[in-house]
């Protein structure tokens, strides 16, 4: 993959107006969110981040848990106030929570599980909230952290604004923690509480996935999508195929290493096909989880759904997908530590 970056289909582009709308408001919005977050330090509940290689069925994961009521969670409408998140906490309970005549928003549908390469529609629906998490965290050309250019008042900043919107939703906090697949240690480091739930998923499956969400997304296969981990400087050069297989075999490999580091207790990893088989057995395990981090869950009881769809089916054409499985093989049998 050489040359200059694609852009975006139309489908996937940012509307500008909407970029410099957002920019202006949250402008104006963040001094006040500072004096909102000035006696915040930590959550006082685990915070619940999903890591895992994009394509996992990670969204599937937080719209689940978001749909069982029990977690506070970025949302759609939450996102558009990045900077000041705490105050969108606020905004949002006005506009759904306390809008018992449904007079702003109307009638809500029933929770969906879809979504559209990470995104969802509707204003309660779940949101990836990289805007915010790039407020504390500079990456380069990859995605693993530069030591020197981590800023400790961001990231005091960071715990601080998870605390206050904790403070103001009242519940546990689930959100996607990918972009720091690479720097888990950090993170566990940062909160007092935290639970890292690794969504896996058969890395055959998760790269072919990955190929489809490039052409998706830019409409070519050779352009890379998601977060790119430090072996990026050795596949960029390969085929797409290559590629993908390597993205998501180095990445899976980095957070397995992480975890290694982080106590029992703080980590729970999901194996996808099962949790799609049988989500009740992974609320059972997270709730264990969240009571040795102190949340109180009795009467918490399982109301979603009793499985998910579960597709296994090859897409790739024949060679395609010799080209997969072989470099996986190849990966494994290397034996490279991750970066």
């Amino acid at each position: 993959m050489t040359g200059a970056t694609l852009e975006r289909l139309a489908t996937h582009r940012r509307l500008p107006q909407l970029e410099e709308a957002l920019a202006t408001l949250n402008g104006l919005l963040a001094p006040i969110e500072q004096d909102v977050i000035a006696e915040q330090r930590q959550p006082r509940f685990p915070v619940v981040f999903i890591m895992g290689v994009a394509r996992s069925g990670s969204t599937l994961v937080l719209q689940w848990l978001a749909q069982t009521g029990l977690f506070g969670y970025p949302t759609n409408m939450l996102s558009r106030f990045f900077r000041a998140p705490a105050i969108g906490a606020m905004v949002q309970q006005i506009f759904t929570e306390y809008d018992v005549r449904e007079e702003i928003l109307g009638p809500q549908s029933r929770f969906e599980f879809e979504s559209n390469l990470g995104k969802t529609q509707g204003p309660m629906a779940p949101n990836e909230f990289w805007y915010f998490w790039r407020r504390f965290f500079e990456f380069g050309e990859i995605q693993k952290l530069d030591e020197s250019k981590i800023d400790h008042d961001q990231l005091r900043r960071f715990t601080a604004e998870l605390a206050a919107m904790e403070s103001v939703l009242q519940k546990p906090l689930a959100m996607k923690g990918m972009i720091l697949n690479w720097d888990i240690l950090l993170l566990n480091q940062l909160l007092d509480h935290a639970i890292f739930l690794f969504v896996r998923r058969d890395e055959y499956f998760n790269a072919q996935s990955l190929l489809f969400a490039r052409e998706k997304f830019f409409g070519d296969r050779q352009e890379w999508y998601s977060f790119k981990p430090p072996e990026y400087s050795r596949l960029r050069e390969l085929s797409p195929a290559v590629q993908v297989t390597g993205q998501v075999y180095f990445t899976n490999r980095a957070i397995e290493n992480a975890l290694r580091d982080v106590d029992e207790h703080r980590q729970l990893i999901v194996d996808y096909d099962a949790f799609c088989r049988t989500p009740e057995s992974v609320y059972s395990a997270l709730i264990d989880k969240l009571k040795v981090g102190g949340v109180k869950t009795e009467g918490w009881t399982y109301s979603g759904p009793t499985s998910f769809p579960v597709s296994s089916e090859v897409r790739l054409t024949a060679s395609e997908e010799a080209d997969v499985r072989e470099a996986l093989e190849r990966f494994k049998s290397e034996g490279i530590p991750c970066q």
